[in-house]
């Protein structure tokens, strides 16, 4: 049973505000001589000193990707989905805004911690610059043996050279290497971090559980007849009995289930609440332990369903403690960025429209 998927886009909480101050100014410049035009869109000071920008061309790189992560994920393939996806409203406000101002409020932290990491002297080893550059030499070298230039892939589908794909690869490594190390030394003691836990049950409680679906809707979807339906839940009913008896479920699986993912995931689901399964589905689940066995039913049919696995707190504690490490670190950021005065320029945001 694939989960059903939501038209619009889940809104993403910012973990801080910043204060978006507008102006109507609008600086051209060449970076570096590269090959691209940028304009600064953000201008970061601190103590009346530029410290660092951020400009239209790195920002349309991190908003392409991130509308190509959205875009795989609600499986769009064609420009008139993409377009209807990205200019539906939410709340009164379209996809594509929303998503704009995620990527903007991602890079002030991004581009505050990286200064932060400067100013702490955290520098890429050798042995990490010979990596990076051997990613480099891979990428380009992909190019070449296809008699691709990859400068004008890059300017063409992002509106990034080559030269600056390793500037903004480079700041990444060194700002990720400095929150990693950040993070691992912030203290949390076990009551923290079970309380963490308890505080977030529904975020870390999942159980593992195996179904083989019979549909009751047709190809179109409407519902079948009285007596298909009931065909279709003795067959259930047999089933259930199958799998109390021993019988294996992967055969089981195999010869009787209609669910369209189980080729991929042979029935298995970690089912999470309020991850988007079927309300029945999801009750069941959650409700069981390891070894029950049931019929649940359901808008898509009946599901013979197995519990295998209900997660506990010592088989996630590691993971708890990093989440509870790294919201903490979050906060940190938060205070960070209240060092600097970030003024965007608003004339050069809202001409970015990457639908055009």
């Amino acid at each position: 049973m694939a989960k059903p998927k939501n038209s619009t886009m889940a809104v993403v909480i910012i973990v801080v505000a910043v204060i978006v101050i507008a102006v109507v100014a609008i600086t051209l410049f060449y970076l570096n001589a590269d090959l691209v035009k940028t304009r600064t869109m953000v201008q970061i000071e601190k103590n009346g000193k530029e410290v660092a920008e951020i400009t239209d061309a790195e920002f349309k790189y991190k908003l392409a990707n991130l509308m190509m992560q959205f875009e795989q994920a609600y499986e769009i393939s064609d420009q008139t989905q993409r377009l209807n996806f990205w200019l539906t409203p939410y709340e009164g406000v379209t996809q594509l805004e929303q998503i704009k101002n995620f990527a903007l409020e991602q890079m002030k932290f991004e581009k505050v911690e990286y200064l932060k990491a400067i100013e702490a002297g955290t520098r890429l080893s050798n042995q990490e610059k010979d990596d990076l550059k051997a990613t480099y030499d891979s990428i380009e070298k992909q190019f070449k043996d296809n008699n691709q230039d990859i400068d004008d892939y890059l300017i063409a589908s992002f509106g990034i050279s080559f030269k600056m794909y390793k500037e903004i690869s480079e700041r990444s490594k060194i700002a990720s290497k400095f929150s990693t190390l950040q993070i691992s030394q912030i203290n949390a003691s076990d009551d923290e971090i079970k309380n963490y836990y308890d505080e977030n049950i529904d975020r870390y409680f999942s159980v593992n559980v195996r179904h083989i679906l019979l549909l009751t809707t047709d190809d179109a979807g409407a519902a079948l007849d009285e007596e298909a339906i009931e065909e279709k839940k003795e067959i259930a009913q047999t089933i259930l009995e199958k799998i109390n008896t021993g019988e294996s479920m992967d055969e089981l699986v195999d010869e009787y289930s209609e669910d369209p993912g189980a080729q991929y995931n042979f029935g298995y689901y970690d089912v999470e609440k309020g991850a988007g399964y079927a309300p029945e589905f999801e009750e069941w689940a959650l409700n069981s332990q390891p070894d029950d066995t049931g019929i649940v039913e359901t808008d898509f049919g009946f599901h013979v369903m197995k519990t295998y696995k209900v997660t506990n707190y010592d088989d996630i504690k590691l993971a708890v403690k990093r989440d509870l490490q790294t919201s903490r670190y979050s906060e940190t950021i938060t205070a960070w960025v209240e060092e600097y005065y970030i003024e965007v320029f608003d004339a050069v945001y809202d001409s970015i429209n990457p639908l055009e």
